[in-house]
Order: C-alpha cells, then structure tokens, then sequence
C-alpha cells in the first residue's frame, strides 16, 4: 500500500484550493484505514476480525481511484498546473 498512499498524497496535492470537504474526508479516510489500521493504534481484535478478514485496507484507495477517475471525466475540473504547483 505504499505506492497507493503515494497516489493519494499526489492527488491530494494536485487539487485546487481551498480542498473541498470530500478531498480532506477521503485522505483522512486513507489514512485512517490503509495507514494506521495495521499499527497498533487500532485493537487486535478489530485488525484481525475486520480490516484483514474483509480487506478493508484497499476500500479507501479504490475510494479515491473512482473519485480521481470521475476528476479526470468530468470537463470542468481544473487540476493545478505545473507553473502553479511551483509556487
């Protein structure tokens, strides 16, 4: 899951600001599941009874590929250009 959570930092950081409240939700959803499920601020019993037995750590990243996949769809989402994300 380490290029996936690289693929959400880079789409999170690619969108226009201020970050829509759907942006933030969704990495905080990532970082939630896919990064800190599997540490142990999360119980033994909800790591092995739910996020493994249900693969609960990709449902965020497929969250974010099927948002980043409609961004990429839709006509008038504008990302931020390489001049402005020098800035």
């Amino acid at each position: 899951y380490v290029i996936a959570m690289t693929g959400v930092a880079i789409w999170f950081a690619i969108q226009n600001r201020p970050f829509d409240k759907r942006a933030i939700f969704l990495l905080v959803f990532c970082l939630v599941l896919t990064t800190f499920s599997s540490s142990d601020l999360v119980p033994k019993f909800i790591q092995h009874e739910w996020v493994r037995k249900y693969s609960l750590k990709a449902l965020p990243c497929f969250a974010v590929w099927l948002t980043l996949t409609y961004q990429l769809i839709k006509p008038e989402k504008k990302f931020l250009q390489d001049d402005e994300l020098s800035k």
